[in-house]
């Protein structure tokens, strides 16, 4: 019975459906204004989507050897444009803070993602703002920068069977090893 029992929650796993994991490397420009003062930094790091509506990011700062996980599932929203006969983009827009959003759009590809072809852009290019607070306190976030399809890091994580949150925590090792730290 105890064999059956494990033949039988093995084959459950085995038939699971496994959520498509896309990930790409950032390279943008935050500016943040407000309260009197300017400042602008460069972020690194990596933005993740699977095929089930969760999206994260983790922003990593060389300048401070600093992490950020953020967490937008439930806070964006996406569109296919249709930019030519047979070309579309993928348009994400990222709503956060008090008004404003950060927004994402690139053309479409088939990218092989090591277990499906999963049709997202080989590059986004990241624009927008966000206001955060109110007169005279508010602060603006601005970005700008890109987003390129990290195949590798897909590829790797697709077969290995992780979800988001798996291939989050995979990330955020590579940056330890590296010397960063959460912040």
């Amino acid at each position: 019975m105890k064999t059956l029992t494990l033949t039988l929650t093995a084959l459950l796993f085995t038939c699971a459906a496994q959520a498509e994991v896309v990930i790409y490397n950032q390279v943008y420009t935050q500016t943040q204004t407000g309260q009197a003062s300017t400042t602008v930094t460069n972020l690194g790091g990596y933005f993740l989507f699977d095929d089930q509506g969760n999206m994260q990011q983790v922003d990593a700062c060389a300048k401070t050897k600093t992490f950020t996980v953020y967490d937008y599932s439930g806070s964006y929203t996406f569109n296919y444009v249709q930019s030519g006969v047979s070309t579309s983009q993928l348009v994400y827009t990222i709503s956060s803070g008090d008004a404003g959003a950060a927004i994402l759009k690139g053309k479409v590809f088939p990218l092989q993602t090591g277990t499906t072809t999963f049709r997202a852009p080989k590059i986004f290019t990241i624009f927008g703002a966000i206001i955060s607070g109110t007169d005279p306190d508010a602060v603006m976030f601005q970005f700008a920068g890109t987003f390129t399809y990290n195949s590798k890091a897909t590829v790797s994580a697709n077969v290995a069977g992780n979800d988001i949150n798996a291939a989050v925590a995979t990330l955020k090792a590579v940056l330890v090893g590296k010397g960063y730290h959460s912040s």
